[in-house]
């Protein structure tokens, strides 16, 4: 496959074409524009069919453009999983994208991030080696969303900066008081 046939399929989905009707034009401008074809790929992705949606990450992920192509996946993963309800449903979402991105390692990681994100966010108990282990970015997103003492509380404890640390300290205090979370 060539980023010439892949990009007529994506512009297929996101315009609601066939493969014969993508226009030479913007296939042409696409090919050697990076931030285009990110921007052609996220809307693809917020378009497509369930159906639809495994075949077109493998595309996305075909680019040869690597830190393009993970940079559109991630921004879909976190649209991913600002919109599903639950880890559960994150969960079963990732299980169907995971071999694919299995080589990417930070694409791996990211959807690891995500499920414990929003397992903490559902209710799960917060292991102390878990979070210590967590990415910077993960860190950071649970003690400014977290609303759980105990997660913020064992945050205070292994954050890897003291800024971390100290937020969520006094974040886990003043849940404890009953004060407004931030």
């Amino acid at each position: 496959m060539t980023l010439r046939h892949d990009l007529e399929q994506v512009l297929a989905i996101a315009q609601g074409e066939t493969e014969a009707q993508a226009e030479t034009a913007d296939l042409e401008a696409l090919l050697v524009d990076g931030p285009a074809r990110r921007r052609l790929y996220l809307a693809a992705l917020a378009v497509a069919p369930d159906a639809e949606e495994s075949a077109l990450i493998a595309l996305v992920l075909r680019d040869p453009d690597r830190v393009m192509a993970e940079s559109a996946m991630v921004s879909y993963m976190d649209s991913q999983a600002s919109r599903l309800p639950s880890a559960d449903v994150f969960a079963a979402w990732a299980a169907g994208i995971s071999d694919m991105v299995e080589k990417q390692s930070f694409l791996a990681r990211r959807i690891r991030d995500w499920q414990l994100f929003k397992a903490l966010m559902d209710g799960g108990n917060p292991d102390p080696v878990t979070l210590a282990a967590a990415s910077n970015w993960l860190q950071h997103k649970v003690v400014d969303e977290a609303l759980s003492a105990a997660v913020l509380t064992v945050m205070g404890k292994v954050g890897r900066t003291k800024r971390v640390r100290n937020l969520a300290k006094t974040r886990a205090g003043r849940i404890r008081q009953g004060s407004a979370p931030r």
